[in-house]
């Protein structure tokens, strides 16, 4: 267990401090890269206080939806798991019909709403969820 302030709530503090301390002493055209860099650190900082366990879960679906039982390889598991589920994506295996389609197409969904959660969280909208 680690002490407080934990990495995020570091990243957080430290991009705080960034826009209200440093950034508006920057020149004009240095502000929009300076912006760029506090929007990295926030995203960042939503990353880092993504789980282990959300992780865990698409792993676990992205074997369901491949047919293979599930085995942690280490820290690129899920990266070697999307480019498995990419391949299977363009050879036809979720086609349209076919009666994985609508588990990869959910699949799909809820990764997607999760990387744009910690990139844009703005972007995200309960009420798109349920049209869906």
């Amino acid at each position: 267990m680690r002490d407080n302030p934990q990495a995020d709530d570091l990243l957080k503090i430290a991009e705080a401090t960034f826009r209200q301390e440093i950034l508006p002493l920057l020149p004009a055209d240095k502000k929009y890269t300076a912006l760029m860099i506090a929007n990295a650190m926030r995203i960042a900082a939503r990353q880092f206080g993504s789980t282990e366990s959300e992780t865990a879960v698409e792993i676990i679906a992205l074997c369901d939806l491949l047919g293979r039982p599930v085995v942690d390889n280490g820290p690129d598991a899920l990266l070697h798991l999307n480019k498995e589920f990419a391949a299977a994506i363009r050879a036809g295996a979720f086609a349209s019909g076919n009666e994985k389609h609508e588990n990869a197409r959910k699949h799909l969904l809820t990764s997607v709403q999760s990387r744009l959660a910690e990139v844009n969280p703005k972007e995200i909208n309960e009420d798109d969820n349920d049209r869906r």
